[in-house]
Formats: C-alpha cells, sequence, structure tokens
C-alpha cells in the first residue's frame, strides 16, 4: 500500500534545533534537554482545576461531549502535523467513564496512521490516569499543548511560566509586535469584601471605551473569550458573559498566579475586514518558517465559528519570506503570486 510522506512537521521543526544546538550554536540552551526524548502532551478539557495555570474559558466543570469530542478530533488532527520522532500522550480523564469510548478512538486513530509512513508517523499513546501519565513520560521532556499543573514535576522543553505567557493576549500588547492598540485592566490579588467594587471599577472602564473595539479575556484559547463590540447591544451582551465569569474567577488570583494575570481584560482597537491568520514556527534563532494561511469564520457579528483553510491560500508559501526577531515580523508578499485579501 502507498503511504504518505510528511513534509515540514513539527518533529523536523524540533530536529532542526536539536542539530543547532548539539553544534553549539546556542549557548543559552542545556543541549541533553533538548535532545532529549520528547513527547507532546494533549488533555482534553483543560484542567478546570488548575489553580497556578488558569485558562478563563475552562471555569465551568467538564462535559462529557467536550471530553470525548476533543479525544476522537485532536489525535487525527496531530496525525498529520507532528512527525515521526515525537511520541504523543492523549488525556481524557475527566467525563469518559466508558473505556469503550478510548477504544473506539484508539481504533479509529490507529486506521489513519496506516496510510501515513512509518518515518513520518507519530507514537500515540492514550492516558486514563496521572500514574500511567507519569509512567509515559519517565525522563522525557515534555511539549504540553497549554501548559497545567498536572504537569509541573515534568521536565519541560520551555518553561511553562513562559509557555502560559506567551500563549496571552496580554503578552501580545507588550511584545512591541505591529498589533492594534490595546489597553489593559490588570486585577491584583483583592478580599472578597472588595471584589465587588473592582469589579465594578473595571467594567465601567470597559464600557467607558469608544465603540467599537475588541474585549479579550487574556487567557483564553481557540477564539473563546473574545468580544467584537459595535454596538451597545454587543457591549450589553459582553458585559453580561464577562461579570459572572470575574466574579468567579478573581477569588482564585493569588501570590502564586498573580504574577501570571490570568484575568486581565484587554480593550483593543477594532480593524473591520476579513479575520485571518498566517502560521509559523519560530526557531530558537530567531527564524521563521511558514506553516499555513487560514481566515476565521464568524457565525454572527460577535462569535466566531471557526476558520477555514484553502489550496488557495496556501500558494503564499512561495511567495511570501518571514523575518522576525523579537521587535517585529515583515511580511514580504509577491503581491502577484495570491491577493492581498486571501492571507
Amino acid at each position: 500500500m502507498s503511504r504518505i510522506v510528511l513534509e515540514d512537521t513539527l518533529s523536523d521543526f524540533f530536529a532542526t534545533e536539536d542539530a543547532r544546538t548539539s553544534n553549539g550554536d546556542d549557548c543559552n540552551i542545556e543541549s541533553a534537554q533538548n535532545t532529549s526524548r520528547k513527547i507532546c502532551i494533549f488533555q482534553f478539557p483543560t484542567n478546570a482545576a488548575n489553580r497556578r495555570y488558569i485558562f478563563q474559558d475552562s471555569r465551568t466543570t467538564p462535559t462529557v461531549s467536550s471530553a470525548i469530542s476533543g479525544l476522537i478530533l485532536s489525535p487525527q488532527r496531530q496525525a498529520w502535523m507532528l512527525g515521526g520522532d515525537l511520541g504523543v500522550i492523549f488525556i481524557a480523564d475527566e467525563g469518559i467513564p466508558d473505556r469503550s469510548t478510548w477504544k473506539r478512538a484508539e481504533a479509529d486513530l490507529e486506521d489513519t496512521l496506516q496510510v501515513i509512513s512509518p518515518s513520518t508517523r507519530y507514537k500515540a499513546f492514550f492516558s486514563h490516569s496521572s500514574t500511567s501519565l507519569a509512567e509515559l513520560v519517565g525522563d522525557a521532556t515534555v511539549i504540553p499543548l497549554l501548559p497545567s499543573d498536572d504537569f509541573v514535576s515534568f521536565r519541560h522543553h520551555v518553561d511553562p511560566d513562559t509557555h502560559y505567557d506567551v500563549l496571552s493576549k496580554r503578552a501580545i500588547a507588550f511584545s512591541g509586535l505591529p498589533t492594534p492598540a490595546a489597553r489593559l485592566i490588570d486585577f491584583a490579588p483583592t478580599p472578597d469584601t472588595s471584589i465587588d467594587a473592582v469589579i465594578t471599577s473595571a467594567l465601567s472602564t470597559v464600557q467607558a471605551q469608544t465603540i467599537p473595539f475588541v474585549l479579550k479575556l487574556n487567557s483564553t484559547w481557540g477564539s473563546l473569550g473574545v468580544y467584537v463590540v459595535d454596538s451597545e447591544t454587543s457591549l450589553a451582551a459582553a458585559i453580561k458573559d464577562v461579570e459572572p465569569l470575574l466574579r468567579d474567577s478573581l477569588p482564585s488570583l493569588n501570590a502564586t498566579n498573580a504574577h501570571l494575570h490570568p484575568f486581565t481584560l484587554v480593550l483593543m482597537d477594532y480593524v473591520p475586514g476579513p479575520c485571518s491568520a498566517v502560521n509559523f514556527y519560530v526557531r530558537g534563532d530567531g527564524t521563521a518558517k511558514f506553516s499555513s494561511a487560514t481566515t476565521q469564520i464568524f457565525e454572527d457579528e460577535m462569535w466566531s465559528g471557526g476558520i477555514s483553510i484553502t489550496r488557495l491560500s496556501q500558494v503564499i508559501q512561495r511567495s511570501m519570506t518571514l523575518y522576525f526577531n523579537k521587535q517585529h515580523i515583515i511580511l514580504c508578499l509577491a503581491v502577484t503570486a495570491v491577493p492581498v485579501e486571501s492571507i
């Protein structure tokens, strides 16, 4: 049977980093850490019990449907991007009591992996408990999709605090990258008796912002916690969502997580037009490699409905060069290849 050989996988990306490090090109990263066995970890849903690495969209009780959805869909998606040198652990302990679901997910994934050449096929493991997770990880370096309190005892490829910060909307505002202007509403640990006043003050600042603007919760992912405020009606809807979330979340802010600013509100200028993204890997030396271009889909004016990706939009891989450094990203486009609207 003819099998698919994957190119430009995440495994290839780390192999390039390992070769560069072993050649002494980066003295700030220990070679042993970069060349050790690496395991990616995907957890479904995100651990709502986290007290340090808090994600605001995960503060509700996990549901069986969300856990099953992650367990079924993510292994299939990762099959086409991770590559052959990585081990991958999938965790969905919460909300999936029926082990037959695990068996079906494992069988479906095996069918998919059989289509891919063994040289570019990742090694999949399914963890049913914290004990089995520790046994599977062993002395490997972990690369979690999201930092989690459950993983703090493992050796990380990237420091979990740094990982959490890089994922945040607040970090983008401070990055120096060419992004829309942003105003931040930070919170400090507050006695329970003062939380109402703190929330009232924060939401008053939001309501005073000139419409249109975008309100973002700092520590969310997957397009959750982003509100396009273009009218008094959408502003009221956003406030209605955010107020109870702050009331539930702010008591969790303490000395161990305050430096991560998990509950910051980001008020960002609204830029009209299509919402698109160019995705790429950034290596330790600052060079970037194109991955894909996607377009955001909105179910209505306020809510994201996912992304679309087309073959045409990927043509820019041949006509785009990305220069990345600590200050900015410059996108150099060959305008004859692809219309700007498709980027």
